[in-house]
């Protein structure tokens, strides 16, 4: 994922860089030898100023699955994931906006390519083997 800070409080441009460089590297050595699939850095969207993460299924219109793929490549920077998931090619986008306006804006842009459902994340609860 590729944030740009929209504010710059506690994140300096160093700080950035090396949260690049995580994000682009971190699978180096394992994934060579095919132990490890993917590796990622999980970044504190709100520090970047992304405090509204939202969960948004779409199913695409019938010949429109390229469009909206070719769509979210370029936007990418709003994308943490993105699953094909079962039932009718719907697609599970994981996403961070800087507010709701900026989240409908994304919402008006992809409803023209099918079908939407939106979630909005309360809460990141961590789980853990000590966690009772």
């Amino acid at each position: 994922m590729n944030f740009l800070p929209a504010n710059n409080k506690k994140i300096d441009k160093t700080d950035h860089e090396i949260l690049s460089i995580l994000h682009k590297e971190a699978r180096i050595s394992m994934t060579d030898l095919g132990v490890v699939h993917h590796y990622t850095v999980n970044v504190n969207c709100p520090i970047y100023g992304y405090k509204t993460h939202a969960l948004i299924k779409i199913t695409p219109h019938s010949g429109f699955m390229k469009s909206l793929l070719d769509y979210l490549t370029q936007c990418h920077s709003h994308i943490n994931h993105c699953y094909q998931i079962t039932g009718a090619q719907t697609l599970s986008i994981d996403s961070y906006f800087t507010d709701e306006a900026e989240l409908q804006e994304f919402i008006d842009t992809i409803q023209k390519w099918g079908d939407y459902e939106i979630e909005l994340v309360l809460r990141d609860i961590l789980l853990s083997e000590g966690d009772e």
